[in-house]
């Protein structure tokens, strides 16, 4: 998925939400998070990045 996104969606809000929750079924929840953050980059009213963000460093 990694090497998927990098070459084909690198500016993808869409894409980033993806890798976000490959990442957090994966247990790879630093990564995640840093997604999720790539999305406030891109689309800083992302509520549910907002959120899921919250979640994941409460359960890290």
């Amino acid at each position: 998925m990694d090497l998927n996104f990098a070459a084909d969606h690198p500016d993808s809000v869409w894409s980033y939400h993806m890798l976000a929750m490959t990442h957090e079924a994966n247990g790879q929840l630093d990564k995640a998070i840093a997604d999720y953050r790539k999305v406030l980059e891109l689309h800083p009213d992302d509520l549910w990045a907002k959120e899921q963000i919250e979640t994941l460093s409460k359960n890290k």
